[in-house]
């Protein structure tokens, strides 16, 4: 996050979560590779991790829009409201009133349940990262 953006999400979360900031990309690949997941709406951060093979949890806005631009490395559960909400404004601002915190929570479940039964990540080298 941009020092603005953690100034108007602090009074938010009420010190809940950590909020993190980084220089570059190498520092925000490094700090993502030490992740166990990540959970996120369909952003860069999603698609980074997905390379370092962090599993992902994608949250997107559209069904069809989810299945071209996911994340499309290592372990990917995708999450979409279940109603498709049309017209573009509208859809921006509404369609997060439709995807339920239990639904997210199932997808997560999921992810969880496939990475435990299955893949090991290699160590990636500095050069990698960088």
């Amino acid at each position: 996050m941009s020092a603005a953006e953690q100034e108007t999400w602090q009074p938010v979360i009420a010190d809940r979560f950590p909020l993190h900031g980084f220089a570059d990309v190498g520092q925000c690949a490094a700090f993502l590779y030490e992740s166990g997941f990540f959970i996120g709406n369909d952003s860069g951060g999603g698609h980074l991790a997905s390379c370092l093979d962090v599993p992902v949890l994608s949250i997107h806005g559209r069904k069809g829009k989810a299945r071209i631009w996911q994340p499309g490395w290592g372990q990917v559960e995708v999450v979409t409201p279940l109603i498709n909400v049309i017209g573009g404004s509208l859809r921006q601002h509404l369609w997060k009133y439709f995807l339920s915190v239990g639904t997210v929570e199932r997808a997560f479940a999921r992810l969880r349940n496939r990475v435990s039964r299955g893949t090991v990540r290699r160590a990636l080298t500095d050069r990698e990262i960088l």
